[in-house]
Parts: structure tokens; sequence; C-alpha cells
């Protein structure tokens, strides 16, 4: 039961650690990250406070995640937060999939752009998965077995 409680933290601190990063960098610099998604700032000049609203949904997200496993809350609270986690990634990686199919976006873009959601999404997911399991009691069978 240890274990899996550390794998969650380690896969969920993996997730908020993505997931902040990319919002600090987006917040204190969002020509630098318009630029590296391939957004023109000199073109766009109001993109910025898209991509700071962008930001601070990922910072405070990350923040309640981080919250909850401080309070050690492995819990509905925690489930509820990771399918909202999840909720947003495929959304994200869906929005990912229209770029890529719009004129302004070739493949190569579209995939870079649902890199990071996916970067976020699967960790999210086994630490959901995991969760489960420990909120059921069950330990995972041993190696070869």
């Amino acid at each position: 039961m240890a274990s899996l409680k550390l794998w969650i933290i380690l896969l969920l601190g993996l997730m908020c650690t993505v997931r902040a990063g990319l919002g600090l960098a987006g917040y204190i610099a969002p020509e630098w990250v318009m630029g590296s998604f391939g957004i023109d700032p000199a073109a766009n000049p109001n993109m910025a406070y898209m991509v700071r609203v962008w930001a601070i949904r990922d910072i405070v997200i990350a923040g309640l995640v981080v919250a909850t496993l401080a309070l050690g809350w492995l819990d509905r609270r925690l489930v509820i937060l990771i399918l909202g986690c999840i909720a947003i990634e495929l959304g994200d990686v869906l929005s990912a999939g229209l770029a890529a199919a719009s004129p302004a976006y070739d493949a190569a873009q579209g995939v870079e752009l649902a890199t990071t959601a996916i970067l976020a999404l699967v960790p999210e997911t086994l630490a959901l998965l995991l969760l489960r399991r420990l909120r059921r009691g069950e330990t995972p069978a041993p190696a070869g077995a």
C-alpha cells in the first residue's frame, strides 16, 4: 500500500512539474512560449494575454493537486481533481488536433502542440488507476505471478 501511495505521489508530482513549469513559463515569458509553439508574437500582440490566461489555469491546478496531496487526501477529492485534469488534457489534445487540421498549422506542429498535454495526461491517468487500486485495497501482483 505504501508503494502505491509513493507511485501516486511521484506520478502526480511529475504532472504538476510539467503543468506548473509550463504555466510559470507562460505567465513570466508569454512571448517565448508563443514562439516555441510557432506563434509570432509580433503578429499576435494580444496573444500574450491568452497565454497568461492558460498559464494561470495550469499553475492553480498544479497548486490544488499539490495541496491535496500535502493534506494527505488520497480520496474522492483527489479523484475529482485528477478527473478534471484528465478532461482538460483531453481537451488540449483535441484542440491540438483541430489546430493541425487547420491551415494555420501542419501535422508536425499539431503533434508538438499535443505533446505537452500528453506529458501531463499519461502520469495523471496512471495515478488515477493506482489511486483506484489503493482505494479498493488491492495490491499489485508480485512480478512473475
